[in-house]
């Protein structure tokens, strides 16, 4: 199984971060195990539990202060290597993907 993480940085965008992570939970793909990693630059601790009902696994690295939009992705990779991911896809919250988005991304790596 292939071990793919999405690191997601959030500051003040909720509705965009839930929305993006709904459009990763439809490109689940059997040989792909996927896990989204949101870094919460907002201080507050209040997006984790919306954050996991829509997309459950999804880990929430909330922050004291905002770290900023490059420091965020450096913690969101540091935490994607200790799971040992294969692969990396940094993507702004406001992004939504097409389902086979990851699938296809994969396959142009792997080649």
């Amino acid at each position: 199984m292939k071990n793919a993480a999405i690191i997601i940085v959030h500051w003040n965008g909720k509705k965009d971060t839930l929305e993006c992570l709904r459009s990763l939970r439809v490109s689940v793909h059997p040989d792909i195990r996927i896990t989204p990693i949101v870094v919460d630059n907002t201080g507050d601790g209040r997006l984790s539990d919306d954050v996991r009902r829509v997309f459950p696994g999804c880990i929430v690295l909330t922050q004291d202060t905002n770290q900023g939009f490059a420091k965020g992705n450096n913690i969101g990779i540091r935490k994607a290597l200790e799971g040992n991911a294969r692969y990396i896809w940094l993507l702004n919250n406001d992004t939504t993907v097409h389902k086979h988005a990851l699938l296809r991304l994969i396959d142009s790596v792997d080649k």
